[in-house]
């Protein structure tokens, strides 16, 4: 049988490769962020080019850096994957909140450390 049989019918030796998808995203769904990798995986070793495939892999990873690579990936494959765009605008603007809160918390940090300068400057003033 080859992949083009595997990707498109289900046969007694087992599920087709849109069967497999959704046995992954029901177990993603689940929780089972390794088990979906496992199927996903199997999936694009039949069938590099399935778009929706490496998006479901991006699903499956805390990794934020393979979790971009596996949706550019997906948008490489077609372009058109909103899914993938979407996920990927998410990640951008998730990104920009933490360094607007870095700066945010950097600036109140540096605020502090000048206050308690100054504070220990007077200090010294008074005791002398």
């Amino acid at each position: 049988m080859g992949l083009r049989d595997l990707s498109t019918s289900s046969t007694e030796s087992g599920p087709n490769l849109e069967e497999l998808l959704q046995i992954a995203t029901t177990t993603l769904k689940q929780g089972n962020k390794q088990g979906a990798e496992v199927i996903i995986r199997q999936v694009i070793e039949a069938d590099k080019y399935n778009d929706r495939a490496w998006v479901l892999l991006a699903g499956t990873t805390d990794d934020p850096l393979e979790r971009r690579r596996w949706l550019q990936q997906a948008l490489r494959i077609n372009p058109n994957n909103q899914t993938a765009r979407r996920a990927l605008e998410k990640m951008e603007q998730v990104q920009a909140n933490v360094k607007d809160l870095t700066v945010y918390y950097g600036t109140i940090g540096l605020v502090i450390a000048l206050a308690m300068l100054a504070l220990a400057c007077v200090l010294v003033l008074l005791i002398n």
